[in-house]
Order: structure tokens, then C-alpha cells, then sequence
């Protein structure tokens, strides 16, 4: 696992890093020492924590649980939204909220309980870490004159602190620790590499886009809408895969397209 998060964030670093610096300089040498401090801790919790654990996740749980639990950044987000940075709790909120998480859940379980596992709790932690770090870089910027593609410099350099700190740190791991987390970060598989360079190039697009929101809409209004997320994969597994949906997940899709409906018009603040 270590190996697949290390060298996808080297790669990230270097591409946004290389991004920023080519296109944004002047506006990156106008942010003050304080501000870039604020960023690089918010996206090291977002970026490097919640890659971390959401890796983790997904090699120490099923699949179905994964994709659900992530879910669970819906709630998490508009919990530390209203507590960090006042966002209104509405009654349409809290009915978008529970419509797109019962829609989650049928899309993904189709409509069967899932058996928990350990990975489950790297899961939650992720979701934390996600969230959290969201809320954190909307106050950032939204009080600050920060543009939105300077921001994500900083999530490249903060993906990296986790890996590095576990590379340091090595010789100190016990033998269960390193087994759960595979800490092996010195081991390159040239036939996984492709998969490791798609993996940060969307990485990098799904930073600057998630920025770019978090710039001009509130944290709540960002994270519901992106529980759309679910639709967009059955799509392309649909055209790519051939994969089909039963009648339980389609009443799964509906709430989810309706959650986001009441997001988009229903007084779900975007400020």
C-alpha cells in the first residue's frame, strides 16, 4: 500500500507543483507566511491523513462497504461546516442529507446489510480527515484573498508529509503495524506504475476542481453535491463495462438525483 501512496504523491507534487509554478508564480509569492502554513496543515489532513486511511480502507474492507462509508463525508462535512464555520443547519439540509445517504446505500448495498470489517474504521477516520480538511481550507480561503489553484500547491506538498513520516519512522513500527499498513516503501513494479500515474493525474484534476468549489460555494453545498458521485460511476460502468443495475439501485439513483435536486434549488446556501 505505502509503495502505491508514496510514489502517487511524488507524482501529484510534481505535476500540480510544476502546474502552479509555471502558470500561477506571482500569485503563489503573494500569500502570506501565515496563510501558507493554514493550507499546507488543513491539506495534509485532507490530502495526506485521508489518503492514507482511505487507502487502508479499501485493502482491509469490501468494496461495498468502502463506497459506502466514504459516504459518510456527506454528514461528516456539514457537521464540522456548522460548527467551524457557522453554515446554517436548515430543515432542507437535514432532508438532503438523509435522502442522499438512504439513496447511497441502496445504490451501493443493493438494499442488503454490510457485514462490518476492520477496514470499516480506516474508513470512518478517512471520512474525518476529509471532511475536516475541507471545512479547514474553505475558511482558509474564503476569508483570505487565496486563488483557488494556488491552493492546491499545497495539497500536493501535504500529501506527501504522511509517507515520509512513515518512511522516517520505519525501524520504530511493530511487526502488526507494519503487516496492516504494508510498509515496504522503497518497492517499485514498473507493471503498476500506469495505474500509479492515472491514479495522481486525477488525483491533481480532483484537487484543483474541488478548490475551485470551495472557493465560491459553501463546504455543505460542495460535499452533497459531489454524493453524485455514485451516478457518474454506474454511468461509465454501464458504457465501459457492460454492468447493469437492478431496481433496487435505480430507487437508490432516484434519491440520490433528488437529494441533489433540493441541494441545487431548495435553499441549500451556496455562500
Amino acid at each position: 500500500m505505502l509503495p502505491f501512496l508514496l510514489q502517487s504523491s511524488i507524482l501529484v507534487f510534481i505535476i500540480l507543483g510544476g502546474y502552479v509554478l509555471l502558470t500561477k508564480f506571482k500569485e503563489l509569492k503573494k500569500v502570506p507566511a501565515d496563510v501558507r502554513i493554514k493550507l499546507f496543515l488543513a491539506s495534509s489532513l485532507h490530502a495526506a491523513a485521508g489518503g492514507l486511511f482511505s487507502t487502508a480502507a479499501i485493502l482491509y474492507t469490501t468494496a461495498v462497504n468502502a463506497a459506502f462509508l466514504f459516504q459518510f463525508t456527506t454528514v461528516a462535512t456539514i457537521f464540522f461546516a456548522w460548527l467551524i464555520l457557522r453554515e446554517k443547519m436548515t430543515r432542507s439540509k437535514m432532508l438532503t442529507v438523509i435522502l442522499v445517504m438512504i439513496g447511497v446505500f441502496l445504490f451501493i448495498t443493493n438494499g442488503k446489510l454490510i457485514t462490518p470489517h476492520v477496514g470499516d474504521i480506516f474508513a470512518i477516520t478517512a471520512c474525518i480527515a476529509w471532511s475536516l480538511g475541507n471545512v479547514l481550507i474553505r475558511g482558509i480561503i474564503r476569508k483570505d484573498p487565496v486563488d483557488a489553484d494556488v491552493s492546491t500547491f499545497f495539497r500536493a506538498a501535504g500529501n506527501l508529509i504522511i509517507p515520509i513520516l512513515f518512511i522516517v519512522l520505519f525501524p520504530i513500527f511493530s511487526q502488526t503495524f507494519k503487516s496492516v499498513f504494508q510498509v515496504n516503501a522503497f518497492s517499485f513494479d514498473i507493471h503498476i506504475f500506469p495505474y500509479i500515474f492515472g491514479s495522481a493525474l486525477f488525483v491533481c484534476l480532483l484537487s484543483i476542481f474541488l478548490n475551485r468549489a470551495l472557493k465560491v460555494a459553501s463546504a455543505s453545498y460542495m460535499t452533497i453535491l459531489s454524493s453524485l458521485s455514485p451516478i457518474a460511476v454506474a454511468a461509465l460502468a454501464f458504457i465501459f463495462l457492460h454492468e447493469t443495475l437492478s431496481i433496487v439501485q435505480i430507487l437508490g439513483a432516484s434519491f440520490i438525483v433528488f437529494g441533489g435536486i433540493i441541494t441545487q434549488y431548495l435553499k441549500i446556501d451556496k455562500d
